[in-house]
């Protein structure tokens, strides 16, 4: 699984476009399907970000 954290070198957002277009804060989650489909969103950072996208991928892929 590829990450990209909004802020680090080559991945800056100097204007905020990324917070506007996505709805997301750069402490929010954006999970992108290889086919460029957005998978899951959260908008802001979860208070157990592991169990949030824990919790995600099993329900991407049927598991529960």
């Amino acid at each position: 699984m590829r990450t990209v954290r909004i802020g680090d070198p080559g991945a800056r957002d100097a204007y905020g476009d990324w917070s506007r277009l996505s709805a997301i804060n750069e402490a929010g989650c954006l999970l992108i399907r290889p086919d460029g489909y957005i998978a899951y969103r959260h908008p802001t950072l979860s208070p157990t970000p592991a169990k949030t996208l824990t919790k995600a991928l099993r329900h991407l892929l049927d598991r529960d």
